[in-house]
């Protein structure tokens, strides 16, 4: 007979406290703590393409956006760090957000397969989100989750195309976020 683990949860509490400190990015999820890699220069190079196509139009509408280093908290049970999010209403944490309008993730090797399952569902869940939107690294391919009447509607763009970013009454072409990569236009995406 084998030897269960017992692995250890981590309170709220002591998560937020030591990443106060801490000089690497954690992710919190139901007590367990998980350690940020660092970014490609292609994840990198999309994600400076996006803060320059979203940060006027967000600004014009009265939002904010953020990138990389701000919390993003899940109904206090969960804490990741998005890669870009906006969020239109006021929040009283200037280190944690909770009510985002606009999520996006720039996908990786590492991340895809959570960014496409875990993360989708505690997003999606937020009441403030109208929009979650994964932008690939590896190939010209992006997927946005976009609130609807009729509830969440996904659509898919590769190679060329103009994604929307409703709540942002913007769109930008894949060209531009793509700007400066020399990536493959149609292979499969990862995750």
């Amino acid at each position: 007979m084998s030897a269960l683990k017992l692995i250890e949860t981590v309170s709220v509490e002591d998560y937020l406290e030591d990443e106060k400190l801490s000089p690497v990015k954690h992710e919190y999820v139901h007590g367990r703590v998980f350690a940020l890699a660092g970014t490609s220069d292609a994840h990198n190079r999309i994600s400076i393409n996006l803060i320059v196509g979203l940060d006027e139009a967000s600004r014009q509408r009265g939002c904010q956006l953020f990138a990389a280093d701000l919390k993003l908290s899940i109904f206090g049970e969960r804490y990741y760090y998005p890669d870009l999010m906006v969020t239109c209403e006021p929040e009283a944490d200037p280190y944690i957000k909770e009510k985002p309008c606009l999520i996006v993730e720039i996908l990786s090797r590492s991340t895809a397969s959570t960014d496409r399952r875990e993360k989708v569902d505690a997003y999606l869940s937020l009441p403030t989100l109208m929009s979650y939107i994964l932008v690939d690294s590896q190939v010209r391919h992006v997927e946005v989750f976009s609130w609807t009447p009729e509830g969440w509607r996904e659509n898919r763009w590769q190679g060329d195309g103009v994604v929307p970013f409703a709540r942002l009454d913007l769109s930008l072409e894949l060209s531009s976020i793509y700007r400066g990569l020399k990536l493959p236009d149609f292979v499969e995406p990862l995750g």
